[in-house]
């Protein structure tokens, strides 16, 4: 099982890529909250979709979800967390 903590350090390296920047950058820029606009949330959504092989339905995709890396890392968490299960 991956943890939120490993999951939020992944998605931290795909937003580090998908704006050109260090994940050091990112995180000063994003802050301690790991808030980031909706807009790019879904974009990032998508490239977590693609990266932990998970489908995150239109009913979790709310703006909260998508405007805050820890709760995105928490939902993918728990879906591979379920997927490991299943598969088990």
């Amino acid at each position: 099982m991956t943890s939120p903590i490993e999951i939020e350090a992944a998605i931290y390296d795909l937003l580090a890529e998908s704006r050109g920047m260090t994940v050091v950058e990112v995180r000063a820029e994003v802050g301690a909250g790991g808030e980031i606009d909706s807009l790019e949330g879904v974009e990032l959504v998508a490239a977590v979709e693609a990266r932990f092989d998970v489908q995150i339905t239109d009913r979790e995709l709310t703006s909260s979800l998508c405007s805050s890396i820890p709760r995105l890392a928490q939902l993918v968490a728990t879906k591979t967390a379920v997927a490991d299960h299943v598969t088990s």
